[in-house]
């Protein structure tokens, strides 16, 4: 059990802690597919089909991928009874008309879904390799993968189609410069040392929250 992640985070919103949200089936990025509707329907219905089997309730709300959102999106949405999603900053910023509250409150779209938009002060701080967690050097490095690091002949069992590399999900080494050569990962370093992250995620957050309720 200590090894099921997908139990773990699904005691924690049982408990109240936490809202865990559904995304595309595939990450298929939706506007892209805004000439097969069908298709774009096929990734919305899959990703809570997968999101009801793995946490057993309804999602409420929906990740679009690479937060990419196209005119009729809120209609199928809507349809999986979804009541919420997110999308890119610029895509609320630049709506018709302007929000109020520009990313820091929720606009209804016309079919019903409540469009959210991401914040960039906080995406920074989630993404950025310059100044946000991923720079940090105690965390895992996301893109060093044993599907690029090993040969060919080691991993021609696991390549499909052959010779075709993909990340496997592997990853051994730690964030340690952007040179070749890198630090291996050890999670207990991680726990062993003390990290004020959240304090500076919230510190940045809160003006621009207490600004939107004022």
């Amino acid at each position: 059990m200590r090894r099921d992640i997908v139990r773990a985070f699904r005691e924690l919103q049982d408990a109240g802690c936490l809202e865990i949200i559904a995304s595309a089936a595939t990450h298929g990025f939706l506007p892209l597919l805004q000439d097969f509707p069908e298709a774009q329907r096929a990734q919305v219905r899959i990703g809570c089909d997968s999101y009801r089997e793995m946490f057993g309730r309804e999602p409420n709300g929906f990740w679009l991928p690479e937060c990419g959102y196209s005119n009729g999106l809120d209609v199928l949405l809507q349809e999986a009874n979804l009541r919420w999603f997110v999308l890119d900053t610029h895509g609320l910023i630049l709506a018709q008309p302007r929000p109020q509250h520009a990313i820091y409150s929720p606009c209804y779209t016309p079919a019903g879904p409540a469009a959210f938009a991401r914040d960039r002060e906080s995406n920074q701080e989630v993404w950025s390799a310059e100044s946000g967690y991923p720079g940090d050097p105690v965390y895992r490095d996301f893109y060093r993968d044993l599907g690029f690091d090993r040969s060919e002949e080691e991993l021609r069992p696991f390549l499909y189609p052959p010779g075709v590399r993909r990340f496997t999900g592997l990853k051994y080494h730690r964030v340690s410069g952007r040179k070749e050569e890198k630090k291996l990962y050890n999670h207990r370093g991680l726990w062993r040392r003390p990290t004020n992250t959240p304090t500076i995620f919230s510190r940045n957050v809160r003006p621009a929250s207490a600004s939107c309720e004022r």
